[in-house]
């Protein structure tokens, strides 16, 4: 069936059905599909892939929008595999309250050649951390605008370098306090 039309082409009906046993494709200069009811856009076998892309370059933008009010107004779920998020440029997540990154057996933030940047006017939290191991192949820069503190709850507090370092304060005294009374140098 050949259907051919220099003007709009319209079917109304209760429900419409199309099926092919092949390839359907529809071409025009914008298409739009409405529902106004739960809708689903499916490929179903395996090997099979679904891409959703805007071509041609320049400044286009893909949007997937949600004006759902719940914890999963936009769902992104990996059933049986991973997910993969590549960008020529820089990515941006902005959440109005919380944002949480976790993994069920680890987290990676960061590579090998750029730098991952704690900045705002708020903090960085970790409650629960069993261990907290930092190895950087570089140096490490601790930097406060306010009176600071390490300590443990429990157990020794360990410094060690494998060559000379410096501790030192740009103003007032450098105190060293030992609940013991025993300074060990």
């Amino acid at each position: 069936v050949d259907l051919n039309s220099s003007t709009e082409f319209n079917i109304d009906t209760a429900a419409y059905d199309l099926n092919a046993s092949g390839a359907v494709e529809v071409d025009g200069a914008g298409v739009s599909i409405d529902g106004t009811d739960d809708s689903n856009l499916t490929v179903t076998g395996s090997n099979k892939d679904l891409a959703i892309s805007v071509a041609g370059g320049s400044t286009q933008t893909l949007t997937i929008s949600s004006a759902g009010t719940g914890t999963n107004a936009i769902d992104i779920n990996a059933t049986g595999g991973g997910v993969d998020v590549d960008a020529a440029a820089a990515v941006d997540i902005l959440a109005a309250t919380t944002l949480s990154a976790k993994g069920a057996t680890g987290a990676s933030f960061g590579d090998d050649t750029g730098t991952w940047e704690f900045n705002g006017s708020g903090a960085v939290t970790e409650t629960g951390m069993t261990s907290c191991s930092i190895t950087p192949s570089g140096a490490i820069t601790l930097t406060a605008g306010a009176a600071s503190t390490w300590s443990t709850s429990s157990g020794a507090l360990t410094i060690t370098s494998a060559a000379a370092a410096t501790w030192s304060t740009a103003a007032g005294n450098f105190t060293v306090d030992s609940a013991a009374g025993v300074l060990v140098l």
